[in-house]
């Protein structure tokens, strides 16, 4: 069993640098260490992403689908401790010309109380 991802939790950008943010908002009943859980696909933006010489040329936006089979809070499968999505993110090279910032988003819970699966 692992966490349920609270609105006091956090997103990670692994293999480059940056800000991933949730753009979902959490379950207004359901909650884990007194904060909303999220569930559905957790939808987050990302900004300020690099990548060796590669930047970031514009806005992106992506989701997490969640792994939970039996917690569905809201009639919706919840969002786990360690749930990620692959992306690929448009940049800019310094000197000019296209490149892709690769990577994952990977969600954290923040709290330590309530698990499911």
């Amino acid at each position: 069993m692992k966490k349920l991802v609270d609105a006091g939790g956090s997103l990670s950008c692994d293999s480059f640098t940056g800000t991933a943010s949730p753009t979902s908002s959490p379950s207004a009943k359901v909650r884990a260490g007194g904060q909303g859980v999220y569930r559905g696909p957790l939808g987050f933006s990302v900004t300020g992403a690099v990548q060796g010489g590669c930047t970031q040329s514009g806005p992106y936006s992506g989701s997490i689908s969640p792994t939970a089979q039996k917690v569905k809070p809201d009639a919706q499968a919840c969002v786990l401790d360690g749930d990620q999505v692959s992306v690929s993110i448009p940049g800019v090279l310094g000197g000019g010309g296209g490149c892709t910032i690769t990577g994952t988003v990977t969600a954290h819970a923040g709290q330590a109380k309530v698990k499911g699966n």
